[in-house]
């Protein structure tokens, strides 16, 4: 369960001095004695020596215990891991996720990449409604949409400015011209007089007929049937001043991922 180098139990820091504890150096487990806390620690090995009815002295008792030094083999402090309690080990399996979860979370990151992919890909944009300044970074603005709305596709239609993605189109204004009027009759005929039929003349526009005879003015003639006219225009109104299409709007800009190679 342990590293290399790990640190068993004890070995608190107090005042820059660790106290006694337990180590583990490459497989071994020794003791850890009390010492001004340094960048390194040895292991020191004690000898002790007796007489045997030989007459020679030989080792009978080794010690060996770890603290802060300096020797040809150190060991670097901070590299010590202090190995957790198995009450410790116990509450971080706890709250490590279980399968169901990590099979929730995958199946979260995969919703979200979906949601990802026009954006990744390219092609896709959003309203930005912040300054140009505050464009969270990794996002730019789309240059060729300014001053643009948006209209739907449509191989179909019998315009073909709906037939490619891409197209541009639309004005801010229009200038009506006579061809875009209604078709409907705003002209009248101004009366001239009443005369008979059989009159010729060039004065008039047009006549009419009225299908009876009707008297003159203090009787003086009985066979006044038509009506002549002159046509007539009113007087020009309006000064042929563009006409303003833009509906009510609100301006914001289009942003969109800076594509990552």
């Amino acid at each position: 369960m342990a590293h290399d180098l790990a640190i068993i139990n004890g070995c608190s820091e107090n005042n820059n001095v660790v106290n006694n504890g337990t180590v583990f150096i490459n497989g071994e487990i020794l003791p850890f004695k009390q010492s001004v806390k340094a960048n390194t620690v040895v292991i020191v090995e004690k000898k002790t020596k007796r007489a045997f009815k030989t007459g020679q002295n030989k080792d009978v008792l080794i010690e060996r215990w770890v603290e802060f030094g300096v020797s040809t083999l150190s060991y670097n402090w901070a590299s010590f891991y202090r190995v957790k309690s198995l009450k410790q080990l116990e509450l971080d399996l706890a709250q490590k996720a279980g399968l169901q979860a990590f099979n929730n979370l995958i199946a979260r990151v995969e919703k979200l990449e979906l949601f990802a992919r026009p954006f990744a890909q390219g092609g896709s944009m959003l309203f930005w409604n912040k300054p140009a300044d505050k464009i969270p970074v990794g996002w730019r603005e789309v240059l060729n949409w300014r001053e643009r709305i948006a209209i739907g596709w449509n191989p179909d239609s019998d315009s073909d400015i709906y037939h490619s993605i891409g197209n541009t189109g639309g004005s801010e204004t229009h200038q009506i011209s006579k061809s875009q009027l209604p078709n409907v009759t705003i002209g009248f005929n101004d009366a001239y007089y009443i005369e008979s039929s059989g009159i010729n003349t060039t004065a008039v526009s047009g006549k009419i007929h009225l299908g009876s005879n009707y008297g003159g003015a203090n009787g003086t003639d009985s066979d006044n049937n038509t009506l002549y006219y002159r046509r007539a225009e009113t007087d020009v109104i309006g000064n042929g001043e563009s006409i303003n299409h833009m509906p009510p709007i609100r301006t914001v800009m289009y942003i969109e991922p800076i594509p990552i190679p």
